[in-house]
Formats: C-alpha cells, structure tokens, sequence
C-alpha cells in the first residue's frame, strides 16, 4: 500500500483515539483522551501535559507512527480552541514518510484532526 493509505489510515486511527473519552472503550480501559476544555488547558505547563497526554497515547495505541512529537498552542483564547500539531514519520516497515497532523480540540471537547 502506498504512503498516502498510510497517512490516512493513521489519520483516521488517531481521530478516533481523540475523540473517545477514556475508560469508555472496551477494547482497553486507558484507551482514548481525558475530558478536556482549552480553557482549563490553557497555560504552557498545562498545554505540554496535554501534549504529552497525547504522545503516550499514540506511542502505545497508535505504533505505525513513529519518532512522535505534539507541539502545541491555544488558538484564540475568544474561541476556547488549542492547537495541537502532531509530527512523525511512518514506520519503516510502511514508508520512511514525515506526516504531521493539524488537531484542533474545541471548547466543547470535540477534535478536529487534518493532514
């Protein structure tokens, strides 16, 4: 399969793991994201733990993709929406492929995940 399916199967992987509230999800206890809203993540410390929150939960939920990074920004503080750009590269069995993926988490604890 080419690098693109990849991509857009992780995508979709990852938007799924964003938008399950963890602890309802049979398959695993841990799996999906903690109740979050901006406004209470807003702040650098609180912003990176987000960002770590999510590099653990792909490092363990999501393997195809590797090297992972989140850097994250609240957007506007008006609209309650953070930023968060996760960055990897496919695992070399599938591509030696960088991806970087555009999320954004919405005041109303939804996850918007872009290519």
């Amino acid at each position: 399969m080419s690098p693109s399916h990849w991509i857009a199967e992780i995508g979709e992987s990852l938007s799924t793991l964003f938008n399950t509230h963890v602890g309802s999800a049979a398959i695993d206890e841990s799996y999906g994201l903690a109740e979050f809203h901006p406004d209470e993540i807003a702040g650098s410390v609180r912003l990176s733990k987000k960002a770590d929150e999510l590099v653990q939960l792909i490092q363990k939920f999501e393997p195809r993709l590797k090297q992972v990074k989140v850097e994250a920004r609240i957007e506007d503080e008006n609209t309650g929406r953070a930023i968060f750009e996760v960055q990897g590269m496919l695992d070399e069995t599938l591509s030696d492929e960088r991806v970087s993926y555009h999320t954004v988490m919405t005041g109303h604890g939804r996850v918007w995940l872009r290519k």
